[in-house]
């Protein structure tokens, strides 16, 4: 789990649940990602059915985005197809995603959750995911590099896992 300077910033406190199934038992853990780790940092294994829930809070008002990596590059808005940030309400906790909980899926190799927030819409996002989305076969190699650019260079948090 690595966070920026930016969520310091923010005041913004971010927490990972994990839950995952070991032989016929599930486990849950709860992470902080208030702290930064080294970017070298070995990433956890998650398995196929794991889940994974962040949790947010700030002392200020913000709008959050939140992005799925897959192993081959490929960026996702969650929730999937999501037209605009989630508000993220001072002192009010914000579980994302709000609806259940993001399913660890194939295929296997390092996957990476991104969080982005700030006190304004970041609209240079939104319209190169907008391009990314709509862009042809052509374009979407190009377009998805830059989007997954953008992301990193905006983002507050990252938390990365390897599934196997």
């Amino acid at each position: 789990f690595r966070s920026s300077v930016r969520a310091e910033a923010l005041d913004l406190v971010v927490e990972a649940a994990i839950v995952a199934k070991s032989g016929d038992n599930w486990t849950q853990q709860v992470l902080s990602i208030s702290v930064a780790e080294p970017e070298d940092a070995e990433p956890m294994v998650l398995r196929a059915g794991d889940r994974l829930q962040l949790s947010l809070t700030s002392s200020t008002g913000n709008y959050v985005y939140l992005y799925e990596i897959d192993p081959k590059g490929q960026a996702y808005r969650v929730p999937d197809r999501a037209a605009r940030p989630v508000r993220l309400e001072p002192g009010q906790p914000l579980k994302l995603p709000d609806k259940g909980a993001i399913t660890v899926r194939g295929p296997a190799g390092r996957w990476s959750t991104l969080i982005l927030a700030g006190p304004e819409r970041i609209r240079a996002i939104e319209d190169l995911d907008l391009l990314y989305r709509q862009s042809g076969e052509n374009q979407r190699q190009q377009l998805g590099m830059e989007l997954i650019a953008a992301l990193k260079s905006e983002m507050i948090a990252e938390v990365s896992y390897l599934v196997d």
